[in-house]
């Protein structure tokens, strides 16, 4: 790539983040509630990804997203992976001596009203594509990798999940 493409594209790329970091902030920590620690270095991992493979994104605004989204996903699948096993280390051996490090997880409020940690991963990422971001069913399908039908399926699901959580936040 000579100077002036790489300077483009260095231009094209400084806007997007300016555009779009808070966004995928957003969206990271709405998919990972209660894991703000790593939401940066997921939004920042995606922006590196989109910068490595600029020449080969036709939509850097969805290619980010769709990025932020799975490497969200990647993360928590990663944290679920980690406490099966200890859970499975710990029936099976017991729990660790005392003076180990207190692993409590923090309960900080996440930027959603509502904790979203309560839906199935992939309906809450539905759910914050769709009705967070406004993007269309076709749009989050795209996105997700997945049918059209298959979101529809997801977004039905996950508000029927949310159903219970907003009754018991209403007053009656």
């Amino acid at each position: 790539m000579d100077d002036a493409n790489q300077r483009q594209m260095e231009g094209q790329i400084e806007r997007l983040y300016a555009e779009e970091y808070e966004g995928c902030y957003r969206v990271a920590a709405l998919v990972m509630p209660g894991l703000e620690g790593a939401v940066d270095d997921v939004v920042q991992e995606a922006f590196l990804s989109l910068c490595r493979n600029w020449d080969h994104v036709a939509d850097p605004r969805s290619y980010l997203y769709g990025t932020v989204i799975r490497r969200s996903r990647d993360h928590v699948r990663g944290i679920t992976r980690r406490r099966s096993l200890l859970e499975r280390l710990v029936s099976a051996h017991g729990p660790p001596a005392a003076g180990g490090e207190g692993g409590g997880e923090g309960e900080g409020e996440g930027p959603s009203p509502i904790d979203l940690s309560a839906l199935r991963p992939r309906h809450r990422e539905a759910i914050v594509l769709h009705y967070y971001l406004d993007l269309p069913v076709d749009e989050v399908a795209a996105l997700l990798d997945r049918p059209v039908g298959t979101i529809k399926t997801w977004l039905s699901r996950g508000r029927k999940e949310l159903r219970p959580l907003l009754a018991a936040r209403s007053p009656t």
